[in-house]
């Protein structure tokens, strides 16, 4: 059966362009958002509403969803991922997703691949060998602007990882040894860091010049 209404479903929302960026075609998704076609819906979805660029929220009507129990998190997990995890891998997956299905699945796959290459470029800055721009700039370019953001949020995770292991707490993935005793002061001041370099990655800059001044900063206070 084919309904009358189109209905567009755009996730991770916090991702589409910040105007400066693009301005042509932010003003024209902003009319599009402002001024729909009668019989189109747009849904959009994120895991973080406050990372949405403000001219998007107020073109938007909120609708809050509880999370997902751990049981249907896991249940899910067992049955679509392939290959299957392992009972510790699943219980890891399933403690990640805080009751989010894609947040979970950004765990594997990519989300994998983005945790390694976060405790890479970690390791390295912490390493202090030279200069900042330099470590930075040898890192692999990232050719989508959601790569870049991806890798953020990786370096992100690990950060916060690290303070929770080093506050006494289980963490919820292997961290990194040049994280282990840090002070769990300097591992959030860190992560914050890396908050406010995600957000200035929205709009028009060099994503690795970014990660050499993030990179500075970083060896600062950890």
């Amino acid at each position: 059966v084919e309904g009358k209404k189109k209905v567009f479903i755009i996730g991770e929302a916090d991702r589409l362009i910040a105007q400066e960026s693009s301005p042509e075609a932010a003003n024209a998704l902003l009319k599009l958002f402002e001024e729909p076609p009668a019989d189109t819906y747009f849904v959009l979805t994120t895991d973080d509403p406050g990372k949405l660029l403000p001219t998007i929220r107020s073109r938007t009507v909120p609708l809050r969803l509880g999370r997902l129990s751990d049981a249907d998190v896991r249940e899910f997990l067992a049955e679509h991922l392939e290959p299957a995890p392992s009972g510790a891998e699943l219980t890891r997956l399933v403690a990640r997703a805080s009751g989010s299905i894609g947040a979970a699945l950004s765990e594997t796959g990519d989300g994998a691949k983005n945790r390694k290459a976060a405790g890479t470029w970690l390791e390295a800055v912490l390493a202090g060998t030279g200069p900042a721009a330099e470590r930075a700039l040898a890192q692999a370019p990232w050719s989508a602007r959601g790569d870049f953001t991806d890798l953020l949020d990786a370096v992100a995770e690990t950060l916060g990882d690290a303070a929770r292991e080093a506050a006494g707490v289980e963490s919820l993935a292997p961290v990194p040894s040049a994280l282990a005793d840090r002070d769990p002061a300097g591992l959030l001041q860190a992560q914050a860091l890396v908050a406010e370099a995600r957000l200035a990655a929205q709009g028009n800059v060099n994503p690795q010049l970014l990660l050499a001044v993030l990179g500075g900063d970083l060896a600062e206070v950890l």
